[in-house]
């Protein structure tokens, strides 16, 4: 039975009893139906078959060619100022062209002095030869005594001279020392011509002749040391070649000291492949190359390494490496033309190979994702050769089977 709501206002006003349900007033609940069943999304992995292939280690090692033959040309025997320096970077030379030279002083007029010398000692033994009592023999040894004697107080003057500017300026005492000598030998030259003029005043045949002999000999070797002194000075190209290296310190004026570079000569036409970087130890003696310049390939073999070099020369042949050319080389290859070598460490053919990406690692663990039946499957796996972006599988994979790629 069921009653309105002004019904049960009246009963209620009524004062009649009413005993009503909670949930007389409620509408009727509606039935809850079933949340709809979501279908879980498809899970799709990009996925990679393992084949077969060869794989390659290599190295590639940016390089430049270098003469192999050339030569650092320095002074040897003395340094000194520089006057000139004859060549610049590029020129071409020939065996025997001076390269650089050095101040010389008053050498060069020492030696004009010295060939006059020898020139009047030859002519004196001459005349001694053919007659020691000609009217003019006691004459010429008087002059030549005369000349001795005011030689040797010019040398004395000038030794004084030098010595004085040695010690306000503390330079060198190379030329007080060459005056020495000078001043020596033509104290010995003035004793010879004082004996001359007494033989010959003597009369004595033989020894004017002997005399002369002795006279021109010493005046023959001050002659070849001074030319000798004169060569030390000056710089001469061994080989024939270019220019490559010039010092910054080879400008006029320039103090430069003995076995101080200078100068870099080499050969254009015998040339070698060079590479200097970290990857040096990796190259032997012997270990066959190929050079990439530009779109020219080589072959070539090693021929020099940091290990190779005497132990006295590790230092300047510091993560060097050289590699001579089998081939004869295009007309566009120069010194200082670059290139590329490649350098097979190892190689495997016909293996299994994964890019290195699809392998997983975890301290000495190596392992891949494979896809299963549709599940992916964590699988433990042994590698061999490795590349930059390629792995050799040794164990854990078969040929076909999907690795997931990360």
């Amino acid at each position: 039975m069921r009653f309105s709501v002004r019904q049960v206002s009246r009963l209620a006003w009524l004062g009649l009893p009413l005993i009503l349900s909670s949930c007389f007033l409620l509408p009727r609940e509606q039935e809850i139906l079933a949340p709809p069943l979501a279908e879980p999304p498809q899970i799709s992995y990009r996925t990679l078959a393992v084949s077969r292939g060869d794989l390659q280690d290599t190295i590639r090692a940016f390089g430049s060619f270098v003469s192999a033959s050339q030569s650092d040309l320095y002074f040897e025997r003395r340094g000194g100022r520089l006057r000139e320096v004859h060549v610049s970077i590029g020129d071409d030379v020939r065996a025997g062209d001076i390269i650089a030279d050095l101040y010389t002083d008053s050498l060069e007029a020492e030696i004009a002095q010295a060939e006059l010398s020898v020139r009047r000692s030859q002519i004196a033994l001459q005349r001694a030869r053919e007659s020691t009592d000609s009217e003019f023999a006691l004459e010429f040894a008087i002059a030549d005594r005369d000349l001795a004697r005011l030689r040797l107080e010019e040398l004395q003057d000038e030794l004084e001279r030098e010595q004085e500017l040695a010690q306000i300026t503390g330079g060198s005492n190379e030329a007080v020392r060459s005056l020495e000598q000078n001043v020596a030998a033509q104290q010995i030259n003035l004793q010879k011509a004082e004996l001359s003029v007494r033989q010959i005043e003597e009369s004595n045949a033989a020894r004017d002749v002997e005399l002369a002999l002795i006279d021109l000999e010493a005046n023959q070797l001050r002659l070849d040391r001074l030319r000798d002194e004169l060569d030390a000075t000056r710089l001469f190209a061994p080989i024939d070649g270019v220019v490559t290296w010039v010092s910054r310190q080879a400008q006029e004026g320039e103090n430069v000291q003995a076995f101080q570079r200078i100068v870099r000569v080499a050969n254009p036409q015998d040339l070698l492949f060079e590479y200097q970087g970290r990857d040096s130890n990796e190259f032997d003696v012997g270990m066959r190359c190929e050079i990439t310049v530009r779109d020219e390939v080589y072959t070539g073999t090693v021929v020099l390494t940091p290990r190779s070099v005497p132990f006295d020369q590790r230092e300047e042949y510091e993560d060097t490496v050289q590699i001579l050319i089998d081939q004869p080389l295009s007309e566009n290859v120069r010194i200082g033309s670059t290139g590329t070598a490649e350098l097979i460490l190892a190689e495997r053919e016909d293996v299994l190979v994964l890019p290195k990406r699809a392998v997983q690692r975890y301290a000495v663990r190596r392992y891949v994702h494979v896809l299963v039946n549709g599940v992916r499957v964590e699988r433990d796996i042994e590698i061999g050769l490795e590349t930059a972006t390629e792995v050799e599988i040794v164990q854990g994979l078969e040929e076909g089977e999907e690795v997931v790629l990360r």
